[in-house]
């Protein structure tokens, strides 16, 4: 199997017992995660009232992302919660989903890499990548429940790729996934980057994830019967999103702001260590390519927040340009495939 090229680390950089204490990043974690969330909320555009997509009654494509307004639905069942009730219930999820995230991107850091200057740094780009994202953008920059939890989804997923979940799990985690965001199907691509080259078993995993998302897909057409719906084309009637994503190469003001996708990741692609970073994770930002050429299509580039479920991925591959060599994974074979 492909060893990582990372050089081996001094010692002298591994004397920050802290930054491996599940306590101390954990509490550290949580307080940034509710300063996130607040500013998410204070800084972004509300474009829609909730209540009626807890009726599933809402515009599409984004009432598909059924997941959080299935949950908001079920609770207000039981009890019911009127719009400011709604608001306080999605800024939980988006603290619990935060929290989450960074916590599996410190827990990934702290078991690929020995450095603990990787560690910090892997930390504190992914807050950075966060924030420029949700709160410093200024383009498009909308609120919808489900993001958080879509990049809490992806760090979960990447924690289990990494760590050799059993196959059940991973597609338990990817439906699931699916459910709250379509885009969740990076999942499945994630899994055979990390497994290159490829195995038999692997290429079945990865088609019976990719069958899973599409049945999903599916079967929420199907229920919210907006089949038509689901995907739109146009940034504004007769303006296609494709031509709408690069207008910033016509030189008119009107269309400059589009340059807002030089900012993604805040600006942390301009870091990417191409020669020293773990070959892993190199293969996983691969699938950014088809990634950020489908959403050219279908959305905005300029509104950040569709490239979120790569900020996990992306601390970790900039952080290790700067550090130690990638432990195993788990059985001495790195990227070896997880059990079925």
């Amino acid at each position: 199997m492909e060893a990582s090229p990372l050089e081996s680390a001094s010692h002298t950089h591994r004397d920050a017992p802290w930054l491996r204490n599940p306590w101390v990043v954990g509490l550290a974690g949580l307080i940034l995660s509710v300063l996130f969330t607040q500013q998410h909320n204070a800084r972004s555009m509300t474009l829609f009232d909730w209540r009626f997509f807890l009726d599933f009654v809402g515009q599409q494509p984004f009432q598909s992302r059924v997941l959080p307004f299935a949950l908001a639905s079920g609770i207000s069942s039981v009890h019911r919660l009127n719009s400011t009730g709604i608001d306080r219930l999605f800024q939980f999820t988006d603290v619990l989903s935060t929290f989450t995230a960074f916590f599996l991107v410190w827990k990934l850091a702290c078991r690929l890499f020995d450095d603990t200057r990787v560690i910090a740094l892997s930390m504190a780009l992914f807050w950075w990548q966060m924030w420029v994202t949700f709160v410093f953008s200024w383009v498009h920059n909308y609120y919808y429940p489900y993001d958080p939890i879509s990049i809490a989804f992806i760090a979960s997923a990447l924690w289990g790729i990494v760590t050799g979940w059993a196959f059940r799990w991973l597609l338990l985690l990817t439906v699931l996934a699916m459910f709250n965001r379509e885009t969740s199907v990076i999942i499945a691509f994630f899994y055979a980057a990390w497994h290159w080259p490829a195995s038999r078993q692997t290429w079945r995993n990865t088609l019976v994830l990719i069958g899973a998302c599409i049945a999903v897909k599916l079967t929420i057409s199907q229920a919210l019967g907006a089949y038509g719906e689901m995907v739109s084309l146009y940034h504004v009637p007769g303006f296609l999103r494709l031509y709408y994503n690069f207008s910033f190469l016509s030189l008119q003001p009107r269309f400059l702001h589009t340059l807002n996708v030089l900012f993604v990741f805040g600006g942390a692609w301009a870091l990417l260590p191409w020669r020293t970073a773990d070959a892993r994770l190199k293969r996983m930002l691969w699938c950014l390519a088809p990634y950020a050429l489908g959403m050219s299509v279908v959305g905005n580039l300029s509104e950040l927040r569709i490239f979120g479920e790569f900020i996990p991925l992306m601390a970790l591959l900039v952080a290790s340009k700067f550090v130690a060599p990638a432990r195993p994974a788990p059985g001495g074979q790195p990227g070896s495939p997880a059990t079925a």
